[in-house]
């Protein structure tokens, strides 16, 4: 089962309860966040994902220390667990399954008295495969998006992907993709790629923002937002394909847009936004 890191974060930050009035990274938390004791005993929110951001599923996660110390817990279905606190101090765990390299984190809160959380992101222990290179990127529109015009249903960039710096994980599990040779809106001109084995999922998007837009014309834009995930088996691979799944915009304005890419931010000419699972994205290697 995957979720989707803005699902993770939302799951981890907005429970009844937690203190806090908005969402938080356990990849990346705020200046705020510390590992501080807690105000009275509260739930854990926990979550167990993978480096290509897939929920990991029978993970088991151990107290480490504590008054709770030796307490075990198995993750569902969707990565999460949760058991209640019965010290008020951050404790310790362990998360460990089959095939992963096991990892130890502490509790943290994202302000003081809020709803403690912990979030792990498993290595795999087989070898990453090679992503890093040069490559064509291409995304094909589902045959049922008309509203995008025909000229604009397949896309194709070139594209390098390079090793993206995680102090969280060892090198080869998260790179950056960026394409060139066409003109992008704002910073929406690349995106993540996280690996763990020979899987790798492309997510397409920066927080709730679109992961690129690309200016097509004046005041005209195309926008991608979505994920594809498939095994890519031989390393390094010349051709990778996957469904993308997401939402294909068009976008034509009457005046420019702001800083923000919208296309409810001025009067639009045209707008159709095509979500669906049939879109396709492909890299082939140069």
């Amino acid at each position: 089962m995957r979720m989707s890191r803005a699902t993770v974060l939302l799951l981890l930050a907005t429970a009844p309860g937690c203190g806090d009035s908005h969402p938080i990274s356990p990849l990346t938390p705020s200046a705020g966040a510390s590992q501080v004791q807690v105000q009275q005993p509260q739930n854990v929110a926990g979550y167990v994902g993978d480096t290509a951001f897939r929920s990991v599923a029978g993970a088991r996660v151990e107290v480490l220390d504590g008054p709770q110390a030796g307490t075990t817990i198995t993750t569902g279905d969707n990565g999460q667990f949760s058991y209640t606190l019965t010290s008020a101090a951050a404790v310790t765990l362990r998360a460990s399954k089959d095939g992963y390299i096991a990892l130890t984190k502490t509790t943290q809160t994202s302000t003081p008295g809020g709803r403690p959380w912990v979030y792990f992101q498993l290595e795999a222990v087989a070898a990453p495969v090679n992503m890093a290179g040069d490559y064509t990127l291409t995304f094909v529109a589902d045959e049922a998006c008309t509203g995008v015009p025909i000229e604009l249903r397949t896309r194709r960039f070139a594209a390098a992907i390079a090793p993206q710096a995680n102090t969280l994980t060892r090198p080869g599990t998260s790179f950056a993709l960026t394409p060139a040779g066409a003109q992008f809106f704002g910073g929406l001109d690349h995106f993540t790629i996280g690996v763990a084995g020979d899987y790798a999922a492309f997510m397409v998007y920066n927080g709730e923002d679109f992961g690129l837009v690309e200016q097509v014309g004046p005041r005209t834009y195309l926008g991608f937002y979505g994920e594809a995930r498939t095994s890519i088996g031989a390393s390094p691979a010349s051709t990778i394909s996957a469904a993308f799944d997401g939402v294909i915009d068009y976008c034509a304005l009457t005046s420019d847009t702001g800083w923000t890419y919208n296309c409810g931010s001025s009067p639009a000419v045209a707008h159709a936004s095509c979500q669906s699972k049939n879109h396709r994205l492909t890299l082939t290697r140069r």
